[in-house]
């Protein structure tokens, strides 16, 4: 971005009564003296003047974001974080740099000798005269996919989730490259969590970490159906959402964005929300919002000489996430109810109809992977998943339990079969899955229930970080063995291999002869919970205890 920036050296001005340190200048806007208080000054070779009274004098908005001790000063499309630390306090008001200012807002900044003032000029920019209109915009954007035959970006993609007891931030790379009609080589997420998806035109690949497996079907045969089994490049989370479906790849690709369902877009951001005024603006962009005739707003980043998507903004509220309604989602519609999800898709680096090396599409599963055949439909979503117990439907029912050893909060180490000879509850879970927190309460109770006849509960956590488990077993304690296992470490992978675990929560029942009783993954009903209770061969009553 070319800013039209002239700061000339600015001379100081003594004036009696003010220590050496601060002196005051005049600051003239547009020709126009301020009346600033307190007054602009400059100390150490540096011009500051009073952060909000500069703001309205030169016609910005200025709002002060506590969080990131930091304010968000936007005027036209272009919006900047000053931080706190960057200015001087004085009489209880925060000052900036007059030059912060004039970068923030694209001004002129000149020494005027003869009245030995600061002048400020804020005509309209450059940059700003030829921003094309919202509309024109959004849709020189769609012209810039329409038709192409080759995609390739790489990015992150972030998500920041708050649900009652507790918030997380995770945060993973996506590498997608694209060839029509239907090659495709996506990458995303980190350890046990990536995820890879590879068409070679025959066979759709989707390569689990998580699970040491590869799941092999059909290719689709347009791009259309390729995204709806991949669900790219939208976070999984957001993607069922009425903005990501009017966002999707597959149509920006073929130009057929759903412009039905965009109500309507004007520039910038809301500057008077504290997350979007806090996020970092993509170089060389312009930002666009659009309302959507149902769902929430998003705001996209799109760069000004090839006007291809850069940036992606959407924040979710529970009602967002719950599509089908609380009929849909069932038991989960508590913590939809109050959950936030702030999701931002950054694309560094995008390329469109450049040549794409046809080994890129060549797939072979890594070594000790195993290749199941089947449809990508049967993929566990983002959340867990639900239904009714099918103990008969697992391959571990009926057989011994994989031994293993993970630490505890408190870093003892811990072996399952130190509970051997007694009936065991094994979980796994995380604390940002939606359905594991909404389990364990489910967990505790049936605990206190059966804990005289000798039933052990252990809970094996795969969060990324030690510290966001202790961090939620703080407010919400658990009587039973809590363990947590590093995603990213082989004992992990060896676990998350041996249970077959292809989602969560999954719970698997023990018996006291050391047999595996019952299998189950996603979320269920405390009566369901039961059920297999009972087939550990402990007492349950009417009443469940």
């Amino acid at each position: 971005m070319r800013r039209s920036i002239a700061l000339i050296g600015l001379v100081v001005v003594l004036v009696t009564g003010v220590a050496e340190a601060d002196r005051l200048v005049d600051v003239y806007v547009n020709g126009e003296k301020q009346d600033f208080k307190p007054r602009a000054r400059v100390r150490e070779g540096k011009s500051y003047a009073p952060l909000r009274a500069a703001c309205e004098a030169v016609g910005a908005d200025v709002k002060w974001l506590e969080a990131q001790q930091a304010a968000s000063v936007c005027k036209g499309l272009r919006c900047t974080l000053i931080r706190k630390h960057e200015g001087i306090i004085v009489k209880g008001r925060l000052l900036i740099p007059l030059r912060l200012m004039a970068e923030a807002l694209e001004a002129q900044v000149t020494w005027d000798a003869q009245r030995k003032a600061v002048l400020i000029k804020t005509e309209a920019s450059e940059s700003e005269a030829q921003a094309p209109a919202p509309g024109i915009l959004l849709r020189k954007m769609l012209a810039a996919y329409q038709g192409a035959t080759t995609y390739q970006s790489e990015g992150r993609d972030t998500v920041w989730t708050t649900m009652p007891g507790m918030k997380m931030e995770m945060d993973s790379p996506t590498k997608v490259i694209y060839q029509a009609p239907n090659l495709l080589c996506l990458d995303s997420g980190l350890g046990m969590y990536q995820q890879r998806y590879v068409s070679d035109g025959e066979h759709l690949y989707r390569e689990s970490g998580m699970m040491n497996q590869v799941f092999k079907a059909p290719a689709p045969e347009s791009l259309e159906e390729l995204v709806q089994g991949v669900r790219l490049p939208m976070m999984a989370e957001a993607y069922d959402t009425e903005v990501s479906s009017a966002l999707r790849f597959d149509q920006l690709i073929g130009g057929a964005f759903d412009l039905k369902r965009v109500k309507s877009v004007r520039p910038g951001c809301d500057r008077n929300n504290e997350w979007l005024a806090s996020l970092a603006e993509s170089p060389n962009t312009w930002a666009l919002t659009l309302t959507m005739e149902e769902g929430p707003p998003a705001v996209l980043w799109i760069d000004r000489d090839s006007h291809v998507l850069c940036q992606t903004a959407i924040e979710l509220t529970g009602e967002d996430m719950m599509p089908g309604g609380e009929e849909e989602v069932g038991t989960l519609a508590q913590y939809f109810q109050d959950m936030t999800m702030r999701v931002l898709m950054v694309r560094g680096k995008t390329a469109i109809d450049e040549p794409v090396a046809e080994e890129v599409f060549a797939y072979q599963p890594p070594a000790g992977y195993q290749v199941v055949e089947g449809s990508e439909s049967s993929s566990v979503g983002p959340f867990g998943s639900r239904g009714t117990p099918e103990p008969e439907a697992s391959e571990l029912v009926g057989g011994e339990p994989f031994d293993f050893t993970a630490p505890d909060i408190a870093g003892n180490e811990i072996r399952l079969s130190d509970f051997k000879g007694q009936p065991i509850i094994l979980d796994f879970g995380a604390t940002w899955c939606a359905p594991c927190l909404h389990g364990f309460p489910v967990l505790e109770e049936i605990y206190h229930q059966f804990g005289e006849q000798g039933l052990q509960i252990v809970a094996v956590f795969s969060d990324g970080r030690l510290d966001e488990v202790k961090s939620y077993l703080a407010a919400n304690p658990l009587s039973f063995t809590a363990l947590w296992l590093d995603p990213m470490s082989e004992a992990s992978m060896k676990v998350e291999g041996n249970y077959q675990i292809r989602g969560i929560p999954r719970t698997i029942f023990i018996s006291a002869d050391w047999e595996i009783k019952a299998d189950i993954t996603g979320l269920h009903s405390k009566e369901d919970l039961l059920e297999m209770v009972r087939k550990l061969g402990l007492a349950v009553g009417d009443e469940g205890g």
